[in-house]
């Protein structure tokens, strides 16, 4: 009976340990794929800590697959062109705001609290932008960012 229960309280241990790492495996990833190289942007008096996602893979990853984001940490697209970039939050696991950024760092649209219940619709700004910040749902809110806000960054 003892060896019993040892093998049944062993099983338990191991099953808690690998749920524990595959948790930790989780969430870690989650920041740290685009946070590895963490860069300041200040909007405001707003800073910021963001990942930039430069590259066409990197842009099209985006946050998919991830499981959060810290309160003040985003994720910055930069692209080549100013353009009507769009976005949708397929593989999205919690909600975020969406602001556009012109050429000249001037924040052109906002979409506010973007759940992943909105797959797949789209999101695009009425105005072309060259730069995209996602952040936590609320964040814009709760800093008081506005269209016509500066972006802060140096991007070299």
């Amino acid at each position: 009976m003892r060896s019993k229960t040892s093998l049944l309280g062993g099983i338990a241990a191991a099953v808690l340990a690998a749920a524990l790492i595959w948790y930790f495996f989780l969430f870690n990833s989650a920041t740290e794929r685009y946070i590895t190289t963490e860069r300041q942007v200040r909007i405001g008096e707003t800073s910021i800590a963001v990942g930039i996602a430069d590259t066409a893979q990197e842009r099209e990853q985006g946050l998919s697959g991830t499981t959060a984001l810290a309160e003040r940490e985003g994720l910055l697209f930069v692209f080549e062109r100013n353009d009507q970039h769009s976005f949708w939050m397929k593989d999205m696991q919690y909600a975020i705001d969406i602001i556009w950024i012109s050429a000249d760092k001037r924040v052109v649209y906002i979409a506010k609290d973007v759940s992943p219940d909105t797959f797949p619709h789209s999101f695009t700004p009425p105005t072309p932008a060259r730069y995209v910040l996602q952040v936590p749902a609320g964040f814009s809110s709760g800093h008081d960012i506005m269209v016509g806000d500066m972006l802060e960054v140096s991007l070299q």
